[in-house]
């Protein structure tokens, strides 16, 4: 790395964050991502969240061989912890983020920060997303909206920038206080929230990242917590918007009776669970473990009144149903979802159709890309 007249390093461009846990699988090739950029001014900070299996070794013989590539060890404290931590200790003008089970694109962080360089007033960029699975399948994708105006009405109310898909501004990332530890599966989206009151959010069209879907990733527990998280992120905003005091901001789990002392009623939480379910489960389907999809949905339908969601929200669940059923060869009873779904919310339904109807077509083109 050249120096300057003291003989210090100059700092990289891009410092990449990696927090990972148990990814001995994936690691390597996602480390490998990272090193091999077309954009060589970088480092990489990987922390190794207390890793019980070979993801310390694997780690240990890559960094070996790339000065760019520092790890950095911690007992259990999740990604949140080790994500600040990384950004902490980074030198770089700008904090890229990729979870150790993800691929990223030769060019992503040249053609990022060439966006960044030329948007002064833009915090952080992301990109379209495409999704693998555990053997590096294409199952679909992810794209998000480009122009400003979009951004905006997408944020109030669902993510608009996938995290293993961002570039963010250092400066920017430390002067709303970094990720907040209480919003558990949804500090991005807290973070795109309160850095959305100070600066502008971007994306863009090119694909910049493989997310990996597999079976270690999430559990239904978490899952919901995935939800209270989000709904919680949407009060603190409004909050602070309202000029009164954000009511997570002292730290602690959020759960669902601090939602309710919060002033959220309990349908909001129930459709917002329901919500992330339905995407959850046609993400399962597409990655092969349709079944799984099942019984994420019975677990949604045993456990709340279908009568207080919304009917987009029921339409969502009853699409994802069919979805699973047909993957598992029952053609009459995915008929029958489809239905029910056009019957609930016909919009909702043809929006569906369209969209898996382009994913299919995506897949049949790219087939294998890793």
């Amino acid at each position: 790395m050249p120096g300057n007249a003291s003989g210090d390093p100059q700092p990289p461009i891009v410092s990449v964050v990696m927090p990972v846990y148990n990814v001995e699988r994936y690691v390597e090739e996602a480390v490998r991502s990272i090193l091999g950029q077309s954009l060589r001014d970088l480092e990489l900070i990987v922390i190794d969240d207390g890793s019980t299996d070979a993801t310390p070794a694997i780690l240990d013989e890559v960094a070996h061989g790339d000065q760019r590539m520092r790890v950095v060890r911690q007992g259990r404290a999740g990604a949140i912890a080790g994500f600040n931590r990384g950004a902490a200790a980074a030198r770089g003008h700008y904090l890229a983020w990729l979870g150790g089970d993800d691929v990223a694109c030769p060019n992503r962080l040249a053609v990022q920060v060439a966006f960044l360089d030329a948007h002064p007033d833009v915090a952080a960029v992301g990109g379209s997303v495409i999704v693998i699975d555990a053997t590096g399948q294409t199952v679909g994708s992810l794209r998000y909206p480009t122009a400003s105006d979009a951004i905006e009405k997408m944020l109030v109310s669902a993510n608009p920038i996938a995290a293993p898909a961002a570039l963010i501004r250092k400066a920017a990332f430390e002067a709303v206080g970094r990720c907040r530890s209480p919003f558990v599966g949804a500090e991005d989206y807290d973070l795109w929230l309160r850095l959305s009151e100070r600066y502008t959010l971007a994306n863009i069209s090119d694909t910049v990242v493989y997310y990996r879907v597999h079976d270690n990733q999430v559990s239904s527990r978490s899952f919901e917590q995935v939800a209270l998280s989000t709904n919680a992120a949407l009060l603190s905003a409004r909050a602070r918007r309202s000029g009164v005091p954000d009511p997570f901001d002292g730290g602690g789990l959020i759960t669902r009776s601090r939602l309710l002392a919060a002033g959220l009623e309990e349908t909001a939480i129930d459709e917002r669970i329901a919500q992330l379910t339905a995407v959850r489960a046609t993400v399962l389907t597409v990655s092969g473990r349709a079944q799984q999809a099942l019984v994420l949905l019975d677990s949604v339908s045993a456990s709340r009144s279908m009568d207080s969601l919304s009917r987009e929200v029921r339409a969502m669940l009853a699409i994802s149903r069919a979805r699973a059923l047909w993957a598992l060869g029952d053609k009459r009873g995915s008929v029958r979802q489809g239905v029910l779904g056009l019957r609930t919310d016909s919009a909702y339904t043809a929006r569906a159709a369209y969209r898996g109807l382009m994913d299919g077509i995506g897949r049949q083109q790219q087939g294998n890309v890793l």
